[in-house]
């Protein structure tokens, strides 16, 4: 069964990658209005604070949803800010994910990223890990 999973995880790409501000009307479905539960529409949000909608996200389309992953996958973000060669490092857990979702949206929303500071990120790196530590799938940005 491992073989089986280790093959089924060889063809995990990630398409695309933007980083971008979202607030928090880009998040809120008309269903909410009724249910008071954040409707993720198909896609699999992850937030440094859960409870804070606005932020900075990086977001990508996998060819792999959450559902189709080892459980304990973990998406690492590893960044660069302004001229600080310093590496920075994020780390979210997609248990809390939608699994069926192949649009992946991370968002950093702790109160530090809720201004500007995403403008500043010079570099980056994703990488989508299963629970052993294997890299299922990454992609870069050209100056990393």
């Amino acid at each position: 069964m491992l073989l089986l999973g280790s093959s089924l995880m060889a063809d995990m790409n990630i398409r695309y990658v933007t980083v971008k501000f979202l607030g928090e009307e880009y998040f809120k479905r008309i269903s909410e209005y009724f249910t008071d539960v954040e409707n993720s529409s198909g896609r699999a949000i992850v937030r440094t604070d859960p409870i804070v909608r606005s932020g900075n996200y990086f977001v990508f389309d996998a060819s792999r949803s959450p559902r189709h992953l080892p459980t304990g996958s973990k998406v690492i973000v590893d960044y660069v800010l302004g001229e600080d060669p310093q590496r920075c490092s994020q780390t979210f857990e997609l248990s809390q994910a939608n699994p069926l979702a192949s649009e992946y949206f991370l968002g950093f929303t702790t109160p530090e990223w809720q201004t500007s500071k995403i403008n500043s990120i010079r570099a980056w790196q994703i990488r989508v890990v299963g629970p052993d530590g294997a890299v299922l799938a990454q992609d870069k940005s050209f100056l990393f």
